[in-house]
């Protein structure tokens, strides 16, 4: 961003200072997602000898992790997308079939983002990381194929939300309205919703806690959605990505978010900055952002307590707390 342009410069500094508020886990909440990092510990395991070594260093680079630091490769993942199936369990389910579960899940979360930093190219496509997107998806699809197969309608449920998530990827239709992005990424987040899908289904016996469960989800999902666009709102101007907050924009502002990216000469670029952080602030789009994200928490919170999982409900609460009343400098 161009130091001349103070005011867009103080915007993205606070929007890069938004967050979740934290949870901490605890007590068999904490023994799961040690289990659930132990997978990748396994799945490095499975691939050639020769291989092991180099992609063990590489899941530690990419998850953050220096040498002699704890292996905790999902740190990046607010706790609810993996805590939703602790909750959800809670001792209702056999160790040997939440094992499955737990194996499936650990390579949906390793694949959520290898797989988009793949296609757009933020990963090289290397011999390591095609084998460690291949064997994480192999290994998936194998551990789902038992989780969900001991189930009526178990497999039916695992690929209809499957196909769900690849007709989103695959749709080049650029969404124009905000409730259209939001209802494009429900769908584009779809690989993380598949374990909590078949956990709620094995704990209650049937379809309706699995509904409410993925729904609460669904809810989280959009709103981590939007946070990561507000945080990225420098860097998705100048790439002309259009995110929630383009959405969001009128007519006037779209056109200068569009045109900064491909604008020649300083001074184009800083007087189209300044003009559109004129609209954001005028028109409040990132406090609309924000109510966005608190009243899909505030739902997620809703359906979980529906649902009697209490911990999961206050998880959601406390995700929601720095967003109350939040608006940017």
């Amino acid at each position: 961003m161009n130091r001349t342009n103070d005011g867009m410069a103080d915007l993205v500094r606070a929007c890069a200072s938004l967050n979740f508020g934290g949870i901490t886990p605890e007590g068999g909440e904490l023994e799961f997602y040690r289990a659930l990092n132990g997978e990748m510990i396994t799945f490095v395991k499975s691939l050639p000898a020769s291989m092991q070594s180099e992609a063990m260093l590489f899941s530690m680079r990419y998850a953050g992790i220096r040498i002699g630091e704890e292996l905790d490769f999902f740190h990046n993942y607010h706790a609810p997308v993996w805590s939703v199936i602790y909750w959800t369990a809670a001792g209702r389910i056999a160790p040997g079939i939440m094992r499955d579960g737990i194996t499936a899940h650990a390579m949906a979360m390793l694949l959520h983002s290898l797989d988009d930093h793949l296609a757009d190219g933020e990963l090289p496509a290397t011999h390591l990381t095609l084998l460690i997107r291949s064997q994480a998806w192999h290994l998936m699809q194998e551990t789902l194929a038992r989780y969900g197969g001991a189930l009526n309608g178990g497999p039916d449920a695992a690929a209809g939300i499957m196909d769900e998530y690849y007709a989103a990827i695959g749709d080049s239709n650029a969404p124009d309205t905000i409730g259209e992005y939001c209802a494009r990424f429900r769908k584009q987040m779809a690989t993380g919703l598949i374990v909590p899908h078949l956990t709620a289904m094995h704990a209650s016996g049937g379809p309706v806690l699995a509904g409410i469960v993925r729904s609460a989800g669904e809810c989280f999902g959009v709103a981590w959605r939007l946070l990561d666009d507000i945080q990225d709102l420098g860097k998705d101007i100048r790439r002309g990505r259009r995110t929630a907050i383009y959405c969001l924009l009128p007519e006037e502002g779209r056109v200068l978010w569009d045109g900064i990216c491909s604008d020649t000469g300083a001074c184009a670029v800083n007087d189209g900055l300044s003009r559109l952080d004129g609209i954001i602030r005028e028109a409040g789009i990132i406090g609309s952002a924000v109510g966005i994200m608190s009243n899909e928490l505030v739902q997620a919170a809703a359906l979980a307590g529906e649902a009697g999982l209490d911990g999961l409900a206050e998880e959601y609460r406390i995700l929601m707390e720095p967003l109350l009343g939040w608006v940017p400098e």
